[in-house]
Order: C-alpha cells, then structure tokens, then sequence
C-alpha cells in the first residue's frame, strides 16, 4: 500500500532539493515548495510558492502532512553581510518555520543538518558517529546548524510531533552550484590542468 503525503518543502532548487523533489514527485506525492525564485517547470504535483522561509504559509502548512525544511545558507566569504544571512536563515528563520508549523498543526517535521556540526565533517578513524558523539563546530555555518538542532532538541521534548534531523555528509555529483568542489574539479581536468 503506497501512501501518498502532501509535503511542505523548502530548498527545492537546492542541490538536494531538486533530488528530493524528483523522489517525491516519483513516488506520487503532492508538494508545496517554497522559492525565492519564480518561472518553473509545471509539473501537477507541485505547487510553487514565491517568497521567504518564514513568510505566513499557514494556508498551505494547514493541508501538509510533514514539513521537509532543506533550505540553508552556507559562508562563502568572510563578509558580515554573510555572517548575518547564515544566522538569518539558518537559526532565525528556520525556528520561525518550525513554530508557524506547530501553530498550524504541522505534526511531523524532516530538517536538514549537516556533518559539520562535528569538528571534522563525522570522519573519525577512531570510533563511529552516534547520537551521543561530540559536536563541536568549525565555521559559522556549522555553529548555525548545532543552535538549531538543540533549539529543535528542545521544542521536541515539549511537543507531541516527530522531529528527524538528517545530517548530510558532503556530497558531489552533476547539478551542483559551478563553484564547489566536483565541478570543478571536473571542469580543470577536462581543460588538462591541477587543482
């Protein structure tokens, strides 16, 4: 028996996103997806909202059946333009989406997090990850994302809801943004030159 959810998504034209939004789509669900952007491609089991993570989606968060929050900021420079907007979605507006969820009975919530919540992206040679490991972080991005687990650790234990956080280990492939790590990689070795 195959159950089909109606999913709130945000970060769907993220590298992950799409990739779960094409999952979802296959196996039959119906998506709300948040973007900043606008003009895409008409498919009947999308909806395209425009606008912000923590605008008043209440309309749209009422009728889903689980929130899958992808969106994120990472630091690309050292700017404190960059610093605030790491913080800004990351910790801010994230806890605005999940909040407004709660207010609409959202019971079921799947946020992304990230392997850099542990000082060395969870590569340890010396013992497995778990639940229980350490995390320390490196960078804003990663302080960014520990601030929210532990915001949602909290909420979680006061609440009736189902929280997953997925950490993400770093992954490459065709798709990605042209400035990270496999494009261009791929894209020296194609013109014959060095990293």
């Amino acid at each position: 028996l195959i159950i089909y959810m109606i999913i709130f998504l945000t970060g769907g034209t993220g590298f992950v996103g799409k990739r779960f939004l094409k999952l979802a789509i296959d196996r039959g669900h119906f998506i709300y997806a948040v973007s900043r952007k606008k003009n895409f491609k008409i498919n009947n089991n999308v909806k395209w909202l425009k606008g912000e993570v923590d605008d008043d989606w209440k309309k749209f968060i009422k009728k889903s059946d689980v929130i899958v929050h992808l969106a994120a900021k990472g630091v690309r420079s050292q700017r404190n333009k960059d610093d605030y907007e790491v913080i800004n979605l990351n910790v801010k507006k994230s806890f605005r989406l999940i909040i407004q969820g709660l207010k609409n009975n959202c019971k079921n919530f799947v946020i992304a997090s990230t392997s850099s919540e542990y000082s060395n992206n969870g590569i340890c040679n010396y013992k497995k990850l778990s639940v229980n490991s350490k995390r320390r972080f490196s960078n804003l991005y990663s302080l960014s994302k520990i601030v929210l687990t532990d915001i949602i650790k909290k909420i979680s234990s006061r609440t009736n809801c189902n929280f997953k956080i997925m950490r993400i280990f770093p992954t490459y492939g065709v798709g990605e943004n042209k400035d990270r790590l496999f494009p261009k990689i791929k894209r020296l070795a194609k013109k014959g030159k060095n990293m």
